[in-house]
């Protein structure tokens, strides 16, 4: 199963995975550090960020999926 994985395929997933958690890492850390400093309560933070972060997520495969794998195909 696993000889017939081309090199050229994981190292795409293992990049697009790589960019997708960067992107939403530094979200959550600007949009925390933002909130924070107004003064919001922490758990309203955490729970805007679940939401928000999946959104990015999504918005992030979609752009993927429209945007780069036509550029790439």
């Amino acid at each position: 199963m696993l000889s017939g994985i081309r090199l050229r395929d994981l190292l795409r997933t293992l990049v697009r995975s790589g960019v997708f958690l960067s992107c939403i890492c530094a979200w959550c850390q600007w949009r925390a550090s933002t909130a924070l400093r107004s003064g919001r309560s922490e758990a309203l933070i955490v729970s805007n960020l679940l939401v928000e972060g999946l959104m990015l997520a999504l918005a992030l495969k979609l752009a993927w999926v429209l945007l780069f794998n036509t550029l790439i195909s």
